[in-house]
């Protein structure tokens, strides 16, 4: 571990360096160059992304369809004039902001100008610079358009992916002489997508991929890609509002019937906590489970509309094996029929999506999932009110082989389960209230209630506060929550972003929760603190910085116990981040940071952890490529103390990897437009640990002191 002298010599240097480029920068002439949307768009996602991976313990976001959603707005501007509150909320603005477009539209009529943008109440300069790019205040798309010309007339995209880890991992080298390897497939991820767009009123398209380890046309995978997601998606046909065929996503109410796809959770978007969303939206990523496969339609006026759907596809899971006849149901009865024979089920269902394995090709598809549901919306001019159903059956039944744990009372089985809701929306002066209040047929029951107040234009706050019942019970849910699922959870949530002074910015959260049921690894009702505060300084359009300062403490069973009975203690990880950006002209922006943590479980001392990083990426006004590069030095304790960082990726890619132990990491990531239609890019990345002489462990061990990878992507448009 490194000492705090060292750590004290790295961040002064990274403050020289600092100083000197901002000086270099105030010796230079005005950037004429105004920044694209394409620039908007890249750096709009990595702000998000970054504020999403500090809450994320796996470092797993899809993102595909958000960023896909900024690039169709950029290639046909939202009509802001004529733009429902569902065709707003598509805009990367809060939920106040949405309200403020409202309200202006509604008192002063259309928007003239883009210009005017800024005398909207809520959006400043800078979000009138970014809306730019993404509305238009003519009429857009006429609504008449010939289906003809939108199914013909539009643009094609197909995107090919190369990527694999260059060291040879355990599972991937051969057993023995005689025996293979585990892995049946080769090391590299391949994936190929072609999409059709008109604008945003249609799309159709197929996406395809093979995970590492699957086999790829041969063996198992005859038909070449382990994965295929195929869509057709319109909207605004006569009184049909969306219809989506094949694979979309459905988002209801505030995510706890069900929302698939992006949901905020907390972070520095601290005003973020309310969901606002369209309630379909075709589906073009790759994860292999968090969508639905079959109809969906939303038909009606914006005052009053209907979603309808239904979906039918195979899932994985593990399989009960004749052989194993112990497995208990909830009642006590085993896994016999009543005629003594075997009765068909499955333990678990699974969400990898790895088809790499005898045993995982065995768990491929065990299990056809029904979903059938929808919603029904009234808007008033400052109200909503919707009542949401969701109607989930299996061919078989889940019987989970881990029900005896005590935390996992309440877990679900069977082979049916029946969520219904109500959600609401009321805008007041200088107040949104929203909520849902949702059951599931077990009785079990979940409320959450939120308020937004915008008390001055220098004030707004954020509030909400949630109910969920251990026995609520939904698998395709996504609302606010400390835990992955909205069940075993009260909490009171507080938000508030304060700009005193021109230029400065507070950003703070406070996060207060409860668990009065037993959660995995807490055999204890336990509670817990979550606290975030970030000073943001905008020197200039060349220069932002901000310092933040991220503490949660919570309940968990205390380690190394040999105790006859577990006992809580206090488990608790600090983050401060000094982050840095500064343009130095030419295309040249620079971004620093230093970030340390500690980690204290109440029974060891603590574990520390730093990252220093540097990025330097370039995008020449007049050159046809752009470069993103990042060193960093990284030491920390233990795993516990590790650090997450976003980094730069080819197109519809994101990596944020945590960084722990000693080492060192850097990656390159380089665009080229070949021509208007061919675009590529190139990354390579390598971690360099210095206290290991192997990486990893398990399938994924490493023999050696470096881990790299490389991704190639091609893009052509047509």
């Amino acid at each position: 571990m490194r000492t705090p002298t060292n750590i004290a010599y790295l961040f002064c240097i990274l403050l020289l360096f600092t100083a000197i480029s901002d000086g270099l920068a105030q010796k230079k002439k005005k950037d004429k160059r105004n920044t694209t949307t394409a620039d908007f768009n890249e750096e709009l996602t990595n702000e998000l992304l970054e504020n999403l991976a500090s809450d994320s313990e796996d470092a797993d976001i899809d993102f595909d369809t958000f960023y896909e959603t900024l690039s169709d707005l950029q290639a046909s501007p939202l009509a802001i004039n004529t733009a429902s509150f569902e065709d707003l909320s598509e805009l990367p603005i809060s939920s106040q902001q949405l309200n403020s477009v409202l309200e202006y539209r509604e008192k002063y009529g259309d928007i003239t100008s883009i210009y005017e943008l800024q005398a909207i109440p809520g959006i400043d300069a800078q979000t009138a610079m970014l809306l730019a790019n993404f509305v238009q205040v003519d009429a857009g798309e006429k609504a008449k358009t010939p289906i003809g010309r939108m199914l013909f007339g539009g643009k094609n995209q197909l995107l090919l992916r190369y990527q694999r880890t260059l060291e040879d991992q355990k599972a991937f080298l051969p057993v023995s002489d005689t025996v293979g390897p585990k892995f049946l497939g080769g090391p590299e991820r391949i994936y190929a997508r072609y999409r059709y767009n008109f604008g945003t009123r249609l799309s159709y398209g197929i996406t395809a991929e093979k995970d590492p380890g699957e086999e790829f046309f041969r063996g198992t995978q005859k038909r070449g890609f382990d994965f295929y997601s195929a869509h057709f998606y319109i909207n605004n046909v006569g009184p049909v509002r969306h219809l989506a065929l094949g694979d979309y996503e459905i988002r209801l109410g505030q995510g706890l019937v069900a929302w698939s796809g992006l949901g905020f959770r907390k972070g520095s978007y601290v005003l973020d906590i309310i969901r606002k969303a369209k309630p379909i939206k075709p589906y073009t990523s790759v994860d292999e489970n968090n969508f639905y496969r079959g109809v969906a339609a939303n038909i009606g006026s914006n005052n009053l509309n209907a979603t309808i759907f239904a979906s039918y596809k195979p899932i994985d899971a593990n399989l009960v094996e004749p052989a194993d006849t112990t497995i208990e149901t909830t009642e006590g009865d085993d896994a016999t029929g009543e005629d003594g024979g075997f009765d068909t089920g499955v333990t678990s269902l699974q969400s990898s999506g790895f088809h790499r394995t005898e045993s995982e090709l065995f768990d491929r598809d065990a299990v056809n999932q029904l979903h059938l549901g929808g919603g029904l919306k009234y808007r008033g001019s400052n109200y909503s009110i919707g009542v949401n159903a969701l109607y989930m059956r299996l061919d078989t039944t889940l019987r989970s082989s881990q029900q005896a744990a005590p935390h996992n009372l309440y877990r679900f089985e069977g082979n049916s389960l029946l969520n219904a809701s109500v959600d609401y929306r009321l805008v007041l002066p200088h107040i949104n209230l929203f909520g849902e209040v949702a059951f599931s047929d077990n009785g079990g029951f979940a409320i959450l209630n939120g308020a937004l107040f915008d008390l001055d234009k220098h004030i707004q706050l954020s509030v909400l506060h949630r109910h969920y019942s251990a026995e609520y019970q939904s698998l395709n849910s996504g609302a606010f929550a400390e835990s992955s699922a909205p069940n075993n959870e009260r909490g009171i949530y507080f938000g508030a972003r304060i700009q005193p002074i021109p230029k400065w910015s507070l950003k703070t959260y406070y996060d207060m929760y409860r668990h009065p049921w037993l959660k995995f690894l807490t055999d204890a009702p336990s509670h817990g603190a979550d606290f975030l505060a970030e000073l943001e300084y905008k020197h200039s359009r060349r220069v932002n910085m901000y310092l933040r300062y991220r503490n949660e403490v919570k309940k968990k069973n205390a380690v190394g116990n040999e105790t006859a009975s577990d006992y809580l203690t206090n488990h608790e990880k600090m983050n401060l981040r000094y982050n840095i950006k500064y343009k130095i002209g030419n295309g040249f922006v620079l971004q620093s940071r230093v970030e340390i943590s500690r980690y204290n479980n109440g029974v060891d001392g603590p574990e520390k952890g730093y990252v220093v990083l540097q990025d330097i990426n370039y995008r020449p006004s007049n050159l046809p490529f752009t470069i993103s590069s990042r060193f960093a030095l990284f030491d920390t304790d233990t795993y516990n103390a590790r650090i997450y960082a976003y980094e730069n990726d080819v197109l519809y890619a994101f990596n944020v990897p945590p960084y722990f132990n000693k080492g060192s990491r850097f990656y390159i990531v380089g665009k080229y437009e070949i021509s208007r239609n061919f675009t590529c890019w190139l990354r390579f990345g390598q971690t360099y640990f210095a206290n290991q002489d192997v990486i990893s462990s398990g399938d994924n061990e490493i023999q050696g002191r470096t881990k790299s990878e490389v991704k190639a992507m091609l893009r052509v448009k047509f």
